[in-house]
């Protein structure tokens, strides 16, 4: 393989995939893809769209606990649900993470990020990647750490 930048995130990209295949057989559908919704005179991009479930599902691929301003990124994600909800009031909700590990820092305890996100009816699964594909998110852990 060539050098790869250390920044570089094609790990979580092909994670995101995997995660989201994970999701659309929870939820029984084929049609959960990446989709680009016009709402509000916004664009919103979403990891993860289904009609005929509905659901919208953002996705978080990485496999260390989120910490600092990382933890941002899946509450944004969540903002993000909420507006498509809006506009789609039946929607199924889902912030997807890759591990049980790092799903559990927003579905278990008494946080306030935990229950906002009962609160607002969002399932937070974990797809439980494990073999090939972890073991490449945690050498992209490894390489992206400052």
């Amino acid at each position: 393989m060539e050098d790869v930048h250390p920044s570089s995130s094609y790990e979580h990209k092909a994670a995101e995939a995997v995660i989201l295949r994970h999701v659309a057989g929870k939820l029984g559908v084929d049609d959960l893809g990446p989709a680009r919704l016009e709402l509000d005179g916004v664009a919103v991009e979403l990891d993860g769209w289904s009609r005929s479930a509905p659901a919208a599902v953002e996705v978080y691929a990485r496999v260390s606990l989120p910490k600092g301003g990382a933890v941002k990124k899946p509450m944004d994600d969540a903002m993000r649900l909420l507006l498509v909800q809006r506009h789609h009031p039946d929607v199924k909700l889902v912030l997807a993470f890759a591990t049980d590990e790092v799903a559990d820092a927003f579905r278990t305890g008494g946080g306030w990020r935990v229950a906002a996100l009962r609160a607002a009816g969002i399932d937070v699964v974990s797809a439980e990647v494990q073999g090939d594909l972890l073991e490449s998110l945690l050498a992209a852990t490894k390489r992206q750490f400052r």
